[in-house]
């Protein structure tokens, strides 16, 4: 699932429930078009991809975007 930001776009990959993180990722755009700001912060991205999964989020930086990738759940040990 990709959305784009102006020439800058923001790719999920792996991720359960990718909607409800787009949800909040859109959100953080609106507030940057509003302040004016066009340059989505990275390391914010994926923060707030984080705080939606269930695993680590890892970002790969690309000349105009991010794919954020939900790694593996580990598995709980007994």
């Amino acid at each position: 699932m990709t959305v784009s930001f102006g020439t800058f776009s923001c790719s999920l990959e792996g991720f359960e429930d990718p909607f409800e993180t787009m949800k909040v990722i859109t959100e953080y755009f609106r507030e940057l078009s509003a302040q004016q700001d066009d340059t989505p912060d990275i390391a914010r991205l994926t923060e707030i991809a984080q705080s939606t999964a269930d695993a680590n989020v890892t970002a790969e930086k690309l000349d105009d975007g991010v794919i954020l990738r939900q790694e593996a759940p580990r598995s709980r040990q007994k």
